[in-house]
């Protein structure tokens, strides 16, 4: 998306950069990547959530209706278990490579677009 919106600067005429501060347009451009990684992050929560409050109640309706099914479903459980902490970590890898690329990729764009005066 930073990328999009760097070339879409780039094709702008030099008129658009006499008229508007660089440092006005890289900050309008951090701050609407930075909503959308946290619009992200944040549906991301919500959909772990969701389906740990899911998982809870139809764990508890298994025990309810039938405890030697739990019983089986309890056995499965470990691996399902090790594979979500092994998906957090992921996730959280993922979320603090973005952040750091989008301060790599704000840097660069602030010395291009401050050439192009």
């Amino acid at each position: 998306m930073q990328a999009k919106l760097f070339a879409a600067l780039l094709a702008k005429d030099i008129d658009f950069f006499d008229r508007t501060d660089t440092a006005v347009v890289l900050d309008r451009v951090n701050r609407d990547v930075g909503e959308a990684v946290s619009c992200i992050v944040k549906q991301l929560l919500i959909g772990v959530v969701n389906a740990t409050a899911t998982f809870s109640v139809a764990a508890g309706y298994v025990v309810y209706t039938s405890p030697s099914m739990a019983k089986i479903i309890a056995c499965s459980m470990p691996p399902s278990v090790i594979l979500s902490l092994l998906m957090r970590t992921d996730l959280r890898k993922l979320i603090t490579d973005a952040i750091e690329a989008t301060g790599v990729a704000s840097a660069f764009a602030l010395e291009a677009l401050s050439g192009v005066r």
